[in-house]
């Protein structure tokens, strides 16, 4: 258990750089391996010539799926004991008795200096604040949803990175390569 609920674990923010080495790596050496000798085929369905380009393309197509689902399964893993849990710290102010998130006519004031003297937030947040607006239409003050909100958000913070880092490396490798030798 973590000591305090919803905490992830450090390692969590690199694991999509771990997986984008690792599948970089692991490409490296099979392009090595397929350099050194290409063994004979075994049978007629093996002797039909497969495009390179396309057999390499469906290979990092299986990394991605695999990378991305288990992103998603880690983030899931790390953040669903949330969901059991209730508001917490400054919940009470920012959530429960924040009369600004209960009416969507008070979206305009995200933008305005009425947020501070609206909302009970200490901070200019218009994202979080409109993300409450959107749980407490469906949710209503049920903090599920709201856990449930930012589990989601997580996951998909998670994938991004892992996309950028993915993009980074695979489009700048001879400039990242000195690092992943």
């Amino acid at each position: 258990m973590f000591p305090f609920s919803g905490t992830p674990v450090l390692f969590f923010p690199l694991s999509p750089l771990c997986l984008v080495v690792i599948i970089e790596d692991m490409k490296r050496k099979k392009l090595k391996s397929q350099k050194k000798g290409t063994a004979q085929p075994q049978s007629e369905a093996d002797k039909k010539p497969v495009p390179a380009y396309s057999k390499q393309r469906q290979e990092a197509k299986l990394y991605h799926i695999l990378s991305v689902s288990l992103i998603l399964i880690i983030s899931i893993a790390i953040y669903s004991n949330t969901l059991k849990n209730g508001f917490v710290y400054d919940d009470e102010s920012t959530i429960v008795n924040n009369t600004l998130i209960k009416d969507f006519s008070n979206i305009s004031k995200l933008f305005t200096k009425e947020y501070f003297i609206s909302s009970a937030e200490a901070s200019y947040r218009p994202v979080v604040t409109f993300t409450y607006f959107l749980d407490y239409a469906i949710y209503g003050l049920n903090p599920y949803g709201f856990h449930l909100t930012n589990l989601i958000l997580h996951a998909i913070n998670g994938v991004l990175l892992y996309i950028f880092l993915t993009s980074l490396i695979t489009h700048h490798s001879s400039l990242l390569s000195p690092f992943f030798l």
